[in-house]
């Protein structure tokens, strides 16, 4: 893991940590063991798979259009982010039947 300095603007410096892919799933499952990390990546994969079902399902403009010849990448920087049960304990996801 590396420090990084980022400038953010004139007045404003932040410090980030980089966590390589390899070094973040080790880190992640000993803080939450309860959620392997399988599961998690599952999750994101589908939230994912259903993102681009949707903005493919119309043409464009209202859609991603079909375009035979495109060679695009798609990359997202991702947060995961706290849920709530209905007990009041946190979740990453909501587990679903079925899924």
């Amino acid at each position: 893991m590396e420090l990084i300095d980022l400038q953010c603007n004139s007045e404003l410096k932040v410090k980030f940590r980089e966590v390589h892919y390899d070094e973040f799933i080790p880190m992640f499952e000993k803080q939450y063991p309860q959620y392997p990390w399988k599961e998690v990546e599952a999750e994101i994969f589908c939230a994912f798979k259903e993102l681009f079902q949707a903005a493919s399902s119309r043409p464009a403009p209202n859609g991603i259009g079909s375009y035979p010849s495109s060679r695009a990448i798609y990359a997202v920087d991702l947060m995961l982010k706290w849920s709530t049960g209905q007990n009041g304990e946190h979740l990453f996801f909501e587990r679903k039947k079925g899924r």
